[in-house]
């Protein structure tokens, strides 16, 4: 595993072709159990206690908690993944007042670059990349799906293998992350 720190700001990723097996390494408890993500949109300096901060049990639930500590912090969201599945399924969400129950295939597992993943009135489009910068580095083998009209919401989801999602734009939440734990 390669993480590169830099301070390079967010600049667009590099494409890197076609993927395969997108599931493999990107969503699994054994992968990393704990991120902390700022959400402000901000990239300069980081407060500990502005951030949020997010712990995977080993049924893939995430609870997502605002503070310097997640122990005292206060929750402010979850995401539940398939890690079952060999394809990238978030399986329900809460963040605030808003959620889904409803299962989001982000990418299927034998997908190529591109290939959509239906999920009823929307779908999620995955594109595999060299590389995605956050706050906290720059990661090698990234995997960004753009999901419009989903049970998710509208928005780019990013995946670094062997962290999990790394980075979300989206219409409700926006993560960035900062540091591994």
């Amino acid at each position: 595993m390669v993480v590169a720190l830099a301070l390079l700001g967010c600049d667009d990723p590099a494409a890197a072709g076609s993927g395969g097996i997108f599931a493999d390494n990107f969503i699994a408890p054994d992968v990393v159990s704990a991120w902390t993500w700022r959400d402000d949109g901000d990239t300069g300096v980081v407060v500990d206690e502005n951030v949020v901060r997010g712990r995977m049990d080993d049924d893939g639930r995430v609870d997502v908690r605002r503070g310097a500590r997640y122990s005292s912090g206060t929750e402010v969201g979850v995401f539940v993944w398939d890690i079952a599945a060999s394809d990238i399924i978030l399986s329900s969400w809460a963040w605030g007042d808003e959620g889904s129950g409803t299962p989001t295939v982000m990418a299927l597992a034998d997908s190529d670059d591109g290939d959509m993943a239906s999920n009823g009135t929307g779908a999620c489009t995955p594109q595999r990349y060299e590389w995605v910068t956050t706050t906290y580095g720059t990661f090698p083998d990234a995997l960004a799906c753009v999901c419009v009209g989903a049970p998710a919401p509208d928005g780019t989801y990013w995946f670094a293998e062997n962290f999990s999602m790394v980075k979300a734009e989206t219409s409700v939440f926006t993560l960035d992350l900062v540091a591994p734990w």
